[in-house]
């Protein structure tokens, strides 16, 4: 939702990913596509692209 000012290299294909799954799943009902994400987030491996991105802020010591 809303926009965004800058998408930097490493995430431009996640977000055109995004972009098309949002176009292909416009027509499908929301509780279809809440089922349908939430089988494959618990079906498939952590991402190696977003593991630990929320601790890139902490600096080691």
């Amino acid at each position: 939702m809303g926009h965004h000012h800058h998408v930097s290299g490493p995430y431009l294909l996640r977000y055109a990913q995004e972009s098309a799954w949002r176009e292909d799943a416009r027509r499908v009902d929301n509780g279809s596509q809440v089922r349908r994400v939430t089988q494959l987030g618990l079906s498939s491996k952590p991402s190696v692209d977003f593991s630990g991105y929320y601790q890139r802020h902490i600096k080691a010591a």
